[in-house]
């Protein structure tokens, strides 16, 4: 719950691009180590869309230079957001999701593979993400590789982005996604500190697979802040080996 910055560490890790912005960033054991990857979004000083790049720390207070990932194809804006990497020990190939606005409204998230994760990746398979009910669109999540099965926690919006709330799900190819029935987390109540806008969120799976630690991020009052809460992703009910409890 107390987060400082570790002794000899430097902020920024990495420093604001001149045009445009930093978003996204996933931090992840790899081969060089720890491994931090962010999207630079609308960088008109590239004449490009999206670009991923990643750094590799083996203490997370020393950082190499930063290598280009993947980019936008065609210059597209806003096609490479969310951008979550992740190693599937089974087929022992790199997998990236990436939100896509370019087909519109609901949005895409685009599946890709590589043996490296400075490419080459695959072309874009579009993942298979069932709406529910009342809901209208995806947005921010975060997948892990549990046990040799991909979980996902992601943002998923109603008409209005006010009426968002925290889907669990699961998948055992990384595309075809099967959601809980009910989201793991809604808005807080009136007057809340996450009364009026759910976003991005990380989890952490317990030991015994039963629940998920859970970090998210939530407007009220114009003012962003971050909230930890413990919770049994209801698509993991009644599975053996895993108890019925509710979120806390």
């Amino acid at each position: 719950m107390d987060w400082q910055v570790p002794p000899g560490g430097v902020n920024p890790v990495v420093s604001a691009p001149k045009y445009g912005n930093n978003c996204d960033p996933q931090i992840f054991m790899s081969g060089d180590g720890m491994c931090l990857t962010w999207t630079e979004s609308n960088n008109r000083s590239t004449g490009r869309g999206e670009r991923v790049y990643r750094k590799a720390s083996a203490d997370g207070i020393t950082w190499g230079r930063k290598t280009l990932v993947i980019e936008s194809e065609k210059n597209f804006l806003h096609e490479l957001l969310s951008v979550r990497f992740g190693w599937d020990p089974r087929a022992r190939v790199w997998v990236s999701w990436a939100l896509s606005m370019v087909e519109g409204r609901p949005y895409a998230i685009h599946h890709r593979t590589a043996d490296s994760l400075d490419g080459p990746w695959s072309r874009p398979a579009t993942c298979h993400v069932p709406l529910p009910e009342s809901m209208t669109n995806l947005w921010e999540y975060e997948i892990k590789n549990v046990d040799g099965e991909w979980w996902m926690l992601i943002n998923i919006q109603g008409v209005r982005g006010e009426d968002a709330a925290l889907w669990f799900g699961t998948s055992s190819d990384g595309v075809n996604w099967t959601l809980g029935e009910r989201p793991v987390l809604r808005a807080g109540k009136p007057r809340a500190w996450d009364s009026a806008l759910m976003y991005k969120a990380g989890f952490v799976p317990s030991q015994d697979r039963n629940s998920v630690e859970i970090w998210y991020s939530a407007l009220h009052h114009k003012q962003w802040h971050i909230g930890h809460t413990r919770a049994v992703a209801p698509a993991l009910e009644g599975r053996s080996g895993h108890r019925h409890n509710s979120a806390l």
